[in-house]
């Protein structure tokens, strides 16, 4: 039996009857034939193609409501039923699916669901990259995080839009500022300037700013221009930026005259006595300044600023002298005052005057108070003039004192009666549960005994590990844009512009189109290419024996290609971690070590209190593996950044002894004495080490019958 089909197109014309009268879709007809005998279907096309297509049409229907149903489910969702159904219209469902994403993410962030709103914003801007608000949004959460390249990134697309919300504009300059990023704001300024409805107040701001940035890129003609432009004289600020330009662009004497022509009351007498003293300085008018000094103390006998701003002048003018008089003053009037007392100190520490911080330490010390940040900034000038020998002391006491705050004992009862009540807030509602709103810090910061220890090294001995120990420890902290230039300017003094050029790649990490570290980076390739190569004596070596190469030794010898990035990357601090755990708890080393070396390649920046469960967790993965060279490595570079932990490093020596191993065990020791000469567990154990165990006793003869 056979099978075939038959399609009419127009009954009326087709010469076979059965076409003819064929009513209905369809119908089966049996007729036999030379070849068989066959089941014909004959089909009426035209109402086939009919019903084919409105089928079709209800399946399209039927298919765009189920997905908008499925879709209509969010509560965010932005895409419609007709962007579904109109094909013509499908070109903007990604720009609505953004638009939902970054709902859900403002959502997530008035939550407080952060981890949330960073990853539903994030996919929404990259389907709806025009967006402000979102981008504000985040923004604000990177700002807060002190994390400027990931504002910067996520902000300055937005300009490409057309000029944004004012607020927007003033997040992106101010933040931009604050980084030393002076192109971000110089192209923020000039997109915001665009606006048609900028006031006149807001467009002599905006180009203020713009000066303020062309100030710091030394484009002082450029700058003076822009202040013409945004109006002369327009107000108090105008008038102090441009007799800033004039003195960075070493008019001195032009700006003096210009201070000393104001008009009376044409900025506040306080500002005006400032200004003068400023321009009379750099224009080598002591007398001058002087006056004004003694006038703008006269003017404010009660506040400090006059004080400082004398102390400041003096120092840079060469005074040192005159300077000391006004701390010493400055001491008598509001020592009383330790915060008063630590700008006084920071100004000095500024200025490099290592004799004034360590006036304003003897001050803090005849108080009683902690004087961790005092010797810290004492190293730091002291560092400042190569004075290694008297950072060293410095660094010390500054360690003795961290010492003495930790293992100072609690307040007594009279004591703490005699103090005034803390505000308090509740944990959790709990009225039994106070804490203080702002506790007193009890120890030096450790990211301060790092980076003085770390520097120190790396300013004595110009091997490479210890400046990028140093490098490191600038990266992991957050420490502000002087942080790396003052390290710059330290290692320059002393000519190591291999690190200073470390220190600047690092810092345009994290302070990217920094005019500063951009200037230090580019002075440091100055100099290492006009240094003298080095010349190494050639050494004659005897010939190479000739061997087989395997493959096997040809693809090892082969370079490998570059790794992909790793998921630790991006992995949350906590997660690393907890998988890290879970690893050591199964006692998989091996899976652990490896773990270990592939963050380590990542070069990210954890947290403090991450960084250091990290660098012991290879100390553990190094003894339990029994890896010898990796354990004393380990151990000593680690207490060499922070000669606090040399507890955690005996610890592992005694591990050792314990063990039947008495020689890793020394070596341990001895690195922790090497470092913490006075540690007196450490001599006390190395001493133990030392003597020569006692020999076993000999087995007694048995005296008893078998």
């Amino acid at each position: 039996m056979l099978y075939r089909i038959k399609l009419v197109w127009t009954k009326k014309q087709n010469r076979t009857g059965r076409a003819r009268s064929l009513t209905g879709l369809a119908r089966v007809f049996e007729e036999d034939s030379v070849k068989g005998h066959y089941h014909t279907l004959w089909l009426d096309a035209p109402r086939v193609m009919t019903l084919l297509g409105a089928l079709a049409v209800v399946g399209w229907f039927s298919l765009a409501g189920g997905l908008w149903y499925w879709l209509a489910k969010n509560p965010f969702n932005r895409v419609g039923y007709a962007d579904l159904v109109s094909p013509w219209r499908w070109g903007q469902i990604s720009n609505l699916r953004g638009q939902g994403y970054i709902a859900a993410g403002l959502d997530a962030l008035r939550r407080k669901q952060i981890n949330e709103a960073f990853f539903n914003i994030r996919q929404g801007l990259a389907r709806h990259p025009n967006d402000a608000a979102a981008r504000l949004a985040l923004g604000r959460l990177y700002a807060g995080a002190g994390y400027y390249p990931g504002l910067r990134d996520i902000m300055k697309p937005q300009l490409a839009f057309g000029p944004p919300p004012a607020e927007f504009s003033r997040v992106l300059i101010d933040m931009a500022a604050k980084n030393d990023d002076q192109a971000t704001v110089i192209l923020a300024c000039d997109n915001a300037l665009s606006a048609k409805a900028l006031t006149l107040d807001e467009r002599g701001e905006l180009l203020e700013q713009k000066a303020r940035a062309l100030l710091a890129q030394k484009k002082y003609a450029e700058a003076l221009e822009i202040l013409d432009i945004a109006g002369r004289d327009r107000s108090a600020e105008w008038r102090r930026l441009r007799i800033n330009i004039l003195i960075a662009a070493d008019r001195a004497k032009e700006a003096l005259a210009e201070v000393q022509g104001w008009r009376e009351g044409a900025v506040p007498p306080e500002m005006r006595l400032q200004l003068l003293a400023l321009t009379a300085r750099n224009a080598g008018r002591l007398d001058v300044m002087a006056a004004a000094i003694s006038d703008l103390q006269r003017l404010r006998p009660s506040q400090p600023e006059p004080w400082l701003e004398a102390i400041s002048n003096y120092l840079r003018a060469g005074e040192p002298a005159k300077a000391r008089a006004e701390l010493e003053e400055f001491l008598r009037r509001f020592d009383a005052n330790p915060k008063l007392v630590a700008r006084a100190e920071q100004l000095c520490t500024v200025a490099g005057a290592s004799e004034l911080v360590q006036l304003c330490l003897d001050n803090a010390r005849s108080y009683g108070r902690p004087l961790g940040s005092s010797y810290f900034n004492l190293a730091l000038t002291q560092l400042g003039k190569s004075d290694i020998e008297a950072a060293e002391r410095s660094y010390a006491l500054m360690l003795e004192e961290d010492r003495r705050q930790r293992d100072k004992p609690a307040e007594s009862l009279l004591e703490m009666s005699s103090r005034p009540l803390p505000r308090t807030r509740v944990r959790g509602g709990n009225p039994r549960a106070p804490m203080l709103e702002n506790p007193e810090p009890r120890a030096i910061p450790s990211i301060m005994i790092d980076y003085l220890r770390t520097l120190l090294d790396a300013v004595q001995q110009p091997a490479a590990d210890r400046a990028e120990a140093h490098t490191n420890v600038l990266l992991k902290s957050r420490l502000a844009l002087t942080g790396f230039t003052g390290s710059a300017e330290i290692l320059a003094k002393v000519g190591h512009w291999n690190a200073v050029a470390g220190i600047a790649r690092a810092g345009l990490t994290r302070f990217p189109d920094s005019v500063q570290l951009t200037a230090w980076a580019n002075t440091a390739a100055e100099k290492i290419a006009a240094a003298p190569p080095v010349e190494t004596p050639l050494v004659k070596r005897p010939a190479a024996t000739p061997t087989i190469t395997f493959d096997s030794q040809k693809k090892a010898a082969a370079p490998a290609p570059a790794p992909a990035e790793s998921v630790y990357a991006t992995m949350a601090p906590e997660d690393v971690m907890a998988k890290l755990d879970g690893m050591m708890k199964r006692q998989a080393w091996a899976e652990a070590g490896a773990m270990l070396r592939e963050v380590n390649s990542t070069g990210r920046t954890w947290p403090t209190a991450i960084e250091t469960d990290l660098a012991w967790a290879g100390v553990r993965v190094a003894f339990e593996q029994d890896d010898k060279p990796e354990l004393i490595f380990q151990v000593s570079q680690r207490i060499r950044i922070r000669k606090n932990e040399v507890a955690r490093a005996l610890d592992y020596a005694r591990l050792c002894r314990d063990r039947g191993d008495r020689e890793t065990a020394r070596t341990i020791t001895g690195k922790i004495l090497q470092e913490v000469p006075g540690y007196v567990a450490g001599r006390d154990f190395l001493a133990k080490l030392n003597e020569t165990p006692a020999a076993p006793e000999p087995a007694k003869p048995a005296t008893g019958k078998p």
